[in-house]
């Protein structure tokens, strides 16, 4: 049996042995462009548009597989075309950011979506499926404003299609 690894990474609230408490505003960032990563993917699967929208900058731009999306207002049509009774879990893992100064920031996740397309009178979860969808990669960029970390652009690539669905 291997012994569980070390964490490398202390606590927010505690600066390491021999480090700075910027070194814990450092990981305070991480920590907070990780969190806007999950909360994109709980907005969209819950179905709060307006939310996931505001987590984007005004010039994002979305490359989803190879359809690009320029701009919020190109972001916000997508979100509007999503199939009202289309069901998606986006389980997200492996997140790594990447901080590149004190106001911009890159970060790699994998995500595994769930979809389900829920019929007329079908009642309440759980909800029979096969499996899941995909799993894909995000690599996203990220920049601090005033409002706080906000999404400039993600590329999403599909690494494994599991059944044939739309997209979403």
């Amino acid at each position: 049996m291997h012994p569980a690894p070390e964490h490398p990474r202390p606590p927010v609230s505690e600066a390491p042995a021999g480090k700075t408490p910027d070194a814990c505003c450092a990981v305070a960032r991480e920590h907070a462009c990780a969190r806007l990563i999950l909360d994109l993917a709980r907005y969209t699967d819950s179905g709060d548009y307006a939310a996931a929208l505001a987590l984007f900058s005004d010039d994002a731009v979305m490359d989803r597989d190879g359809e690009i999306f320029s701009g919020i207002a190109a972001l916000r049509l997508a979100y509007a075309q999503r199939p009202a009774p289309r069901i998606t879990r986006h389980v997200l893992s492996n997140i790594v950011v990447q901080l590149e100064g004190v106001d911009r920031a890159r970060a790699s996740s994998y995500v595994t979506v769930y979809r389900h397309m829920r019929e007329p009178g079908q009642g309440d979860p759980p909800y029979r499926m096969p499996g899941a969808d995909v799993l894909g990669e995000y690599q996203d960029r990220l920049v601090h404003t005033a409002a706080g970390w906000r999404l400039v652009s993600r590329i999403t690539r599909t690494v494994f299609q599991f059944r044939d669905s739309k997209k979403g």
